[in-house]
């Protein structure tokens, strides 16, 4: 499945630069992100809905929605999902 395209992602420009500002991530193209060299966070869309999937460890976690015109209380729990799989990722947390 095609990653969501840039248009798709404009109303989440504050996600995407939280993203950006976690060590160790690459943005190696619009909204697909690397924890170094492991692919870690890439965005999906389709019919009217958009997700994400990201790691959760070795594997790829459940996907993570978040809806077009997300109020900030989504966009605040998809973080806090990011994050905690960031810190997964980044060995700064057990994985549960």
């Amino acid at each position: 499945m095609a990653h969501a395209r840039r248009e798709d992602l404009s109303d989440i420009d504050d996600v995407l630069q939280a993203l950006r500002a976690l060590p160790g991530m690459i943005e190696r193209s619009f909204g697909v992100f690397y924890l170094r060299r492991t692919p870690f966070l890439h965005f999906h869309t389709r019919a009217g809905a958009r997700w994400a999937d990201a790691r959760a460890g070795a594997d790829w976690g459940p996907e993570m929605p978040l809806p077009f015109g997300a109020s900030a209380r989504a966009k605040a729990a998809f973080m806090k999902e990011a994050r905690t799989r960031y810190e997964i990722c980044a060995g700064t947390r057990p994985p549960v």
